[in-house]
């Protein structure tokens, strides 16, 4: 259990996170139950380390389901960020895959889609 990655994304202005910055790095992770995110200032942009000493705190987590915590066959095998957009793709134990919009003034769901094949397509949003 647990696992997660990390992007550099562009940041406009202060969302929820609560970092203010040109550039963020955003992280994510599953810790069994929660899919915890964070962001961290990186005042040189996104070629450069995160100033020494930064503090690295979840601000929200990314809701697996309307009751914010995950029940059985929700548990997270690989979580995806893309620094772009940031959005953040989970795929789920069950078969299932999740994204996220993280950036902007709150966190949002973007669906949850079952696989069918066996993972080859034909899949359907849930």
């Amino acid at each position: 259990d647990g696992g997660g990655g990390g992007a550099a994304a562009a940041a406009d202005g202060k969302g929820s996170s609560g970092v203010e910055a040109d550039w963020c790095l955003l992280l994510a992770g599953w810790d069994g139950t929660h899919v915890p995110v964070a962001a961290v200032r990186l005042p040189g942009g996104p070629g450069e380390l995160p100033a020494a000493g930064a503090t690295v705190n979840p601000g929200f987590d990314a809701p697996l389901s309307a009751r914010r915590k995950a029940t059985p066959g929700e548990a997270v095998v690989a979580l995806a960020l893309e620094p772009r957009r940031g959005r953040l793709w989970a795929a789920l134990e069950g078969g299932a895959v999740q994204a996220w919009e993280l950036l902007g003034d709150e966190p949002k769901s973007l669906g949850r889609w079952t696989l069918g094949g066996g993972g080859r397509g034909g899949g359907s949003t849930a």
